[in-house]
């Protein structure tokens, strides 16, 4: 599931006493990333099939076989927005820029790219994947709850080992320079996104 699509939440699904259905289906079409109109027919189908015969497995397997099937150009979407924010904003503008001004150090505007800090990036863009597929299909409770705890670890554990091992420098690169490209990479892919959303 992509940032953009977990996060168009518009329109809702109903509240009604199929509560752990309508998180599932909920979940599901976001994943699909569904334009507007067709979330609101899936949305609409499903109540239907529910009225008929309260048959919530059904349902949802049916709903199931009328989605997209998993794609990865679809699921990469966000990948230049959190290039963007994590290498190039906190790592980069950050870590380089502001934490050296507010310390009254010279700037270090050249930022050594390493396999520790690509395995790094790799890393905490699987976990946020993970966060928002259990942000989507589970509602608070221990497995909820669990589930945030265990992810935070991870992430932890992988910050840890990356920042540790796998430093030679493979080569170095602006900190400015790379920031503004990934910021512009990520804008032109919004854009051709929004773009076909609105065909």
């Amino acid at each position: 599931m992509n940032v953009f699509d977990y996060y168009r939440t518009t329109p809702a699904v109903p509240v009604t006493e199929h509560s752990r259905f309508w998180r599932r289906a909920d979940g599901l079409l976001r994943q699909a990333g569904l334009t507007e109109h067709r979330r609101h027919e899936e949305i609409a189908r499903c109540s239907e099939s529910l009225q008929a015969d309260q048959d919530e497995t059904r349902t949802l397997q049916e709903l199931k076989q009328r989605l997209p099937r998993f794609s990865w150009k679809r699921e990469l979407q966000d990948l230049p927005l959190f290039l963007a924010v994590y290498l190039g904003g906190l790592l980069g503008i950050y870590e380089h820029v502001l934490v050296p001004l507010a310390a009254h150090e010279p700037l270090q505007l050249n930022m050594a790219v390493t396999p520790g800090l690509l395995l790094q990036c790799i890393w905490v863009y699987l976990i946020l994947k993970a966060l928002l597929l259990l942000l989507a299909f589970e509602k608070p409770g221990r497995k909820y709850w669990g589930g945030i705890i265990g992810l935070f670890c991870l992430y932890l554990a992988g910050i840890w080992f990356c920042s540790h091992l796998l430093q030679p420098v493979l080569f170095q690169v602006n900190v400015l320079l790379l920031t503004m490209v990934l910021a512009a990479a990520a804008w032109l892919a919004y854009c051709r996104r929004a773009g076909k959303r609105r065909k």
